[in-house]
């Protein structure tokens, strides 16, 4: 089940899956070039809290703009 992320409460240890949502940096770029609006987008992926911060599981990227969290289903037997 999808737990919101929250000011103040504890955040998960070792990797979960997260949902972020919001504007990408790339779609950021694109509108500053080309003008209008960037557009809101969405993604589900595999991050940890560290330092503060979600970081990508297999990255040293940061993730922004997390909403939910959830833990990782059990792997196959």
């Amino acid at each position: 089940m999808w737990r919101p992320v929250m000011k103040g409460e504890r955040r998960p240890v070792g990797p979960v899956l997260v949902f972020r949502e919001g504007i990408s940096p790339e779609d950021r770029l694109a509108s500053a070039i080309f003008g209008g609006e960037p557009e809101r987008s969405w993604e589900i992926c595999i991050a940890r809290w560290s330092r503060g911060e979600w970081r990508g599981w297999h990255g040293p990227g940061i993730v922004r703009d997390v909403t939910h969290w959830m833990p990782l289903p059990e792997p196959p037997q």
